[in-house]
């Protein structure tokens, strides 16, 4: 089902029947792999008093492709030594195109509350919208919260959509898409010139779905295994069969000139995601008393411990931000963390009850930090 936003709705299993406190769980999806991804937590909605809504992000199938001049601002980088007015040049058109991909969101999540659901019941955990990116899809949390009071503006709706949402998640964030600084010795196989552009993407897939044991406690990132997965369990993409790697992966996005190749490049030349971060993260010094900031909406992060190096280096980094920002009075967002055991990037695939459990519950149903 197509969102006049351009998004696309996979998948949606609908309202639990004879429920009026669901939750309506929005997903969106990583890099290369679409939201077809998400389809073993399908089966257990209605067990959570959950209704899931899978969404392909433009550039994805169903999806409405950018238009050459929504994609224009995000190429033609200024090259080594530019003057520094075009590299700023670029960096706020890059910066615009992400705030349009925030304003999309939060267009989408006020298309489902105008089309009746429950409001968020913050007390007990139930109702309202709980809105997920995972991986690369959490620089479109990012762009939402940083712009939320402005969307919220500007949208000129009677329904105040702050009612309804609940919780955003920012599932397996990844160090360089959270805009933090690599740690020495920092690997992906995109950035291996080891690694010829013929095997780059098989290569990340297996990389990126791999299992890692890394050191015991998390507390310093230089800990964290870089490069080998183990032998067993294997990556997750190796368990799948050909059929199925095909139906929950759009390759072309992530492809030289595909839309996601694109938009991470430009982003990641443009340095964009540290203030994205940071304009996501802080609330003003002042707390406005009309709620548009979204302050009464929880922010949590979903990871697994077994993962890529840069999701528990992200979950590192943003916790040590959150506690310097408290000892220097700085306001932030409400943050939680969960931490899923023995999963990996795609803990949504081997672990869909755990998962979903560490997205939808509370702090007594779900190991939360």
């Amino acid at each position: 089902m197509s969102s006049a936003t351009g998004l696309h709705i996979l998948h949606d299993t609908g309202a639990p029947a004879g429920s009026n406190d669901y939750t309506t769980l929005v997903l969106l999806h990583g890099y290369i792999w679409h939201s077809e991804i998400f389809r073993p937590l399908l089966p257990l909605a209605r067990t959570h008093n959950a209704r899931i809504l899978c969404v392909n992000r433009r550039g994805y199938p169903g999806a409405r492709p950018y238009t050459p001049a929504e994609r224009a601002p995000l190429e033609h980088p200024p090259g080594p030594g530019a003057p520094l007015a075009e590299v700023a040049a670029f960096r706020a058109r890059v910066a615009a195109f992400y705030r349009e991909r925030g304003r999309e969101l939060h267009a989408l999540l006020l298309e489902l509350a105008q089309g009746g659901l429950p409001k968020a019941d913050r007390g007990r955990n139930r109702g309202g919208i709980v809105v997920l990116g995972w991986s690369f899809g959490t620089t479109w949390m990012h762009a939402m919260l940083a712009d939320v009071a402005a969307f919220d503006a500007e949208a000129g709706s009677e329904i105040d959509l702050g009612d309804y949402v609940r919780r955003v998640v920012l599932y397996e964030p990844l160090v360089a898409l959270a805009g933090y600084p690599p740690p020495r010795d920092a690997y992906n196989p995109f950035a291996d010139p080891a690694v010829v552009i013929e095997e780059q993407q098989e290569l990340l897939m297996n990389w990126i779905s791999g299992y890692f044991l890394h050191g015991p406690d998390f507390s310093d990132i230089d800990t964290l295994e870089r490069r080998q997965h183990l032998p067993v369990p294997r990556p997750t993409l190796t368990t799948m069969s050909v059929e199925t790697v095909g139906d929950v992966t759009h390759a072309p996005a992530g492809s030289p000139g595909g839309a996601d190749h694109t938009i991470l490049q430009a982003g990641l030349m443009a340095n964009v995601y540290p203030k994205l971060r940071e304009r996501m993260l802080r609330l003003p010094a002042e707390k406005r008393e009309d709620g548009k900031m979204w302050e009464h909406v929880e922010v949590r992060v979903v990871w697994g411990d077994m993962s890529i190096w840069e999701s528990p280096g992200a979950v590192m980094y943003f916790k040590k931000e959150l506690e310097d920002a408290k000892k220097r009075g700085i306001r932030m967002r409400s943050v939680t963390f969960a931490r899923v055991r023995g999963a990996n990037h795609l803990a949504h695939w081997d672990f869909p009850e755990k998962t979903l459990r560490a997205i939808l519950g509370t702090s007594a149903e779900t190991e939360l930090e």
